[in-house]
């Protein structure tokens, strides 16, 4: 299950942070290859490539395994993950 609760079906839009956590949720849980990334987030290539491109600078390291990027946290990822989620979870609380 995704950090904004979303498993098969859309329930509602997601907000961009959300997005983003997403994002960092399956690189953090061992999805670094961008198209398992894509799917695991549960967005099409073209925004995958932009966050990623945006998360590159400090929250994600960008290497290259046989010539495929893949994607791992840097400890501030982690940090922003943590501090993020939490956010998104007392948000969620207060709005039910």
């Amino acid at each position: 299950m995704s950090i904004s609760g979303h498993v098969t079906q859309v329930q509602e839009k997601r907000s961009r942070i959300e997005i983003y956590l997403d994002v960092l949720d399956a690189i953090q849980n061992g999805k670094h290859l961008r198209t398992v990334i894509m799917y695991r987030s549960n967005i099409s290539w073209t925004p995958l490539i932009r966050i990623l491109r945006l998360l590159s600078e400090g929250l994600i390291i960008n290497r290259s395994k046989t010539g495929r990027p893949f994607y791992e946290l840097t400890d501030k990822g982690r940090e922003v993950l943590h501090k993020f989620s939490n956010v998104v979870e007392w948000k969620r609380k207060i709005e039910s």
